[in-house]
């Protein structure tokens, strides 16, 4: 049997059993203030955030279980996209029913919790303009990359650049104990870092060095921005109040 077959199965089960478990807590989680989907209506609303969870703990589960049997006949490329994909679907999903439940639940009763004075949404202008800059570089070395790493890493952008116009919106992040917007940026900082590693990723497979020997030596490089992407993300929901 082909060894690449073997590693792309292992994968696959790997990764969607884990999403499988983080939709079982998902839906399962009860009576923690936005635990695991964590935005604004979730906290402002209790009936939103058991919903909201509910939901998007069944499209986990379903991911986690469609990105497995996807090891069986997709390549590894078109895993990543449904990877991508499924999750932007999730989010938005969990988005709309958390936003649809908050506002039959501010209708229904008045929130005491509901705060009184008026949320600004946080400027994140130059987050979004730097991502959109780093997408119309891809766009420009796509035709000279692998077809796989061009489609993965543009779905990447594409996801990216979404998450950030919806962190900018009233009601999403911005609405935390503490109503500064702290969180939006953070999460935008974070996205926009990660694009920049993308683009400077795919350069070096533009100036064909994705298997030379720099590529090995900017590997710890890479993982350093992401862990400080991941850091980022991290202490903004701290100083905002989610933690």
């Amino acid at each position: 049997m082909n060894p690449y077959f073997i590693l792309r199965v292992l994968y696959g089960v790997f990764l969607g059993l884990a999403f499988v478990i983080v939709g079982i807590l998902t839906a399962t989680s009860k009576g923690e203030p936005g635990v695991w989907f964590r935005i604004g209506y979730t906290y402002l609303s209790k009936r939103a955030r058991e919903r909201a969870n509910r939901i998007t703990g069944i499209g986990l589960i379903a991911l986690g279980l469609l990105f497995m049997l996807s090891s069986f006949f997709l390549p590894l490329y078109g895993m990543f996209v449904l990877l991508i994909g499924g999750v932007a679907v999730v989010l938005a999903i969990g988005y709309i029913v958390a936003r649809r439940e908050y506002e039959l639940d501010d209708i229904s009763r008045e929130a005491p919790e509901k705060p009184t004075k008026s949320i600004e949404p946080p400027r994140l202008r130059k987050y979004l303009a730097a991502q959109l800059f780093f997408a119309f570089i891809l766009v420009l070395m796509s035709p000279k990359l692998p077809r796989a790493m061009a489609i993965v890493f543009g779905s990447a952008m594409a996801l990216f650049i979404a998450l950030t116009l919806l962190a900018s919106r009233p009601l999403v992040f911005q609405l935390a104990p503490k109503f500064s917007g702290i969180m939006s940026r953070g999460f935008a900082k974070a996205l926009t870092l990660v694009s920049a590693l993308l683009t400077f990723g795919a350069f070096l497979a533009w100036m064909g060095f994705e298997n030379d020997l720099l590529g090995v030596l900017l590997l710890p490089i890479f993982l350093l921005v992401i862990f400080y992407a991941a850091y980022v993300m991290l202490t903004s929901a701290y100083e905002e109040g989610y933690y």
